[in-house]
């Protein structure tokens, strides 16, 4: 049986790390990105414990660059073996909490227009034994 978490965040535009990635044209690392959908996830205690016994990154695809201060839209799917996600930039809502804290639900609101895709891949584990 498929779930689906939605998780939304903005990007905080003061984080260390485009301070050095890249001077002049800060863009969010694709490790960040992806610890942040780790992050996301491991907010359900069984996609926890399934990422603290040691799931794969099988695919990542990164289609856009993530700047300063961007609201990301994380859609999250699993089942029994595989984490599917999917990463949009979504349009800031009219009143939108302080950047680097997460104002979910996303898919409600004004935030609730899909915008660019960002990302998209899945991660794999081993089925639970019976």
């Amino acid at each position: 049986m498929t779930q689906t978490l939605r998780h939304a965040c903005t990007v905080a535009p003061d984080h260390p790390a485009f301070a050095g990635h890249f001077p002049g044209r800060p863009l969010l690392p694709g490790a960040l990105l992806l610890a942040e959908i780790v992050e996301a996830a491991c907010t359900r205690p069984e996609l926890a414990d399934r990422f603290s016994c040691g799931a794969t990154l099988a695919a990542a695809k990164f289609m856009a660059t993530v700047a300063p201060g961007a609201r990301l839209e994380f859609t999250l799917d699993w089942d029994d073996s595989t984490l599917h996600f999917h990463v949009e930039e979504g349009p800031l809502p009219a009143t939108s909490m302080p950047p680097g804290k997460a104002d979910a639900p996303a898919g409600s609101g004004p935030a609730a227009q899909s915008g660019r895709l960002i990302a998209r891949g899945h991660w794999t584990w081993q089925k639970a034994a019976p």
